[in-house]
């Protein structure tokens, strides 16, 4: 057993059937315990998706947006390339400095952890963060 469950997952090949929404999805029900099925995989994101994705999302009652100081372990983060989402990662240990690490899963990576802040070193920002609705039923160890 990891010290953290994001460790767990750090090193998860990427492939078309396990891209970051099959993480995130993942994570929400093996580590949280609730079911959080999104509308769309990242193919349908590539080239043009923007953050009205997440927010037709949140429109079906699946997440509520919140900011960035209340982001906490399962929320989602909206995750974008030159303003446009793009990608969908989960965060995993909030530090009480502000610090954020989020886990997600890139094409030739694989399942990486990386402080939010470092998005930028490969193109990437943080557009935002989004709560499930559906309560957890399990807590990360």
């Amino acid at each position: 057993m990891s010290e953290h469950w994001a460790q767990d997952y750090i090193g998860t090949p990427w492939s078309r059937e396990r891209d970051c929404v099959w993480l995130f999805e993942e994570v929400q029900e093996a580590v949280f315990g609730r079911s959080v099925r999104l509308p769309q995989t990242l193919s349908a994101l590539n080239g043009g998706g923007n953050a009205d994705w997440l927010a037709s999302v949140e429109g079906r009652g699946v997440f509520r947006k919140i900011p960035a100081r209340k982001a906490d372990e399962g929320d989602a983060v909206a995750i974008g390339v030159g303003g446009q989402l793009a990608h969908i990662g989960v965060v995993a240990k909030p530090s009480p400095l502000g610090d954020r690490w989020v886990l997600h899963s890139r094409r030739g990576a694989g399942a990486v952890l990386v402080l939010v802040a470092d998005l930028a070193r490969d193109g990437m920002s943080a557009l935002g963060y989004y709560r499930p609705l559906l309560p957890a039923t399990r807590m990360p160890r």
